[in-house]
C-alpha cells in the first residue's frame, strides 16, 4: 500500500511539471481625458479567448502563458490600445491602457440568428471606430442583419 502511494505521489508530481508555465499580466484601464476607470473594459491576448474583464475599478486580472504576446485593450466608443508584453514563468507583468474617446462615425445595430444554436438570437449597439469588424458573424454559417 505504501509503495502505491508513493508511486501516486511521484505520478502527481511529474503531471504537475508537465504543464505549461503561466505567468499574469494585471492593470488598470482608464479614460486618457479624465482618469476614470473603464469599468467592464476588456483585455486579450490577440488571436485568442484569453483575457479579462475590468472590475468597478477598471482593474484586471489574467493568466497568461509564459512568452510574448500582443495585448489589446478596448472599450465601447474608445480606440483600442495594442502592445507587447513579454511573460516569464511565475511573473506578474504590468499593463495599464489608457484609452481615448474616439469618434463614433455611426451607430449600428447588428442582429445574430445562430446556426448552431437553434432559437438563440442576439443584438448589439455598435458605435463605429473605424472597426467595422464587429458586426462579423460569431459563429460561422450565423445568418446576421445590419441596419443604421
Amino acid at each position: 500500500m505504501r509503495l502505491f502511494l508513493l508511486a501516486l505521489c511521484l505520478s502527481a508530481g511529474a503531471s504537475a511539471q508537465d504543464d505549461p508555465a503561466t505567468g499574469w499580466i494585471a492593470g488598470t484601464v482608464t479614460d486618457a481625458e479624465t482618469g476614470d476607470a473603464l469599468i467592464g473594459a476588456t483585455v486579450w491576448l490577440v488571436g485568442t479567448a484569453i483575457g479579462a474583464v475590468a472590475d468597478l475599478d477598471g482593474r484586471f486580472f489574467v493568466e497568461v502563458p509564459v512568452g510574448t504576446h500582443a495585448v489589446r485593450a478596448s472599450y465601447t466608443g474608445y480606440e483600442y490600445v495594442e502592445t507587447a508584453v513579454t511573460v516569464a514563468a511565475g511573473e506578474t507583468v504590468r499593463f495599464d491602457p489608457t484609452l481615448v474617446a474616439g469618434e463614433i462615425i455611426e451607430c449600428w445595430t447588428c442582429a445574430y440568428r445562430s446556426v448552431a444554436l437553434p432559437g438563440v438570437y442576439a443584438a448589439r449597439v455598435v458605435s463605429f471606430v473605424d472597426q467595422p469588424e464587429y458586426c462579423d458573424p460569431i459563429h460561422a454559417g450565423d445568418q446576421y442583419a445590419v441596419d443604421r
